[in-house]
């Protein structure tokens, strides 16, 4: 979400990381119930090969990105020394 200090913006951050909390979780377990496949995609047939897998997934996602919704917070401004770059 932010490759250096000088295009970190934590509000933009936030709103990231809110975006994929609200389509992980509960609503990616919805997009994906019952077992249709869309033309050219396995992605439905390989996840009801897995399913729990993939539920577990998707929750953890969730969690994950709530978690750096509420790092934004805390950082507000510049990036601190306990965000290191990837």
């Amino acid at each position: 979400m932010s490759k250096e200090e000088s295009t970190y913006n934590w509000s933009d951050f936030k709103n990231a990381a809110e975006t994929i909390e609200n389509k992980a979780g509960s609503a990616l377990l919805r997009h994906f119930l019952g077992n249709s496949v869309a033309a050219g995609s396995s992605a439905n047939a390989d996840i009801a090969i897995d399913r729990e897998n993939f539920d577990a997934l998707a929750k953890e996602l969730a969690v994950y990105a709530n978690a750096l919704a509420l790092s934004a917070d805390r950082h507000p401004g510049r990036m601190s020394p306990s965000m290191p770059f990837i």
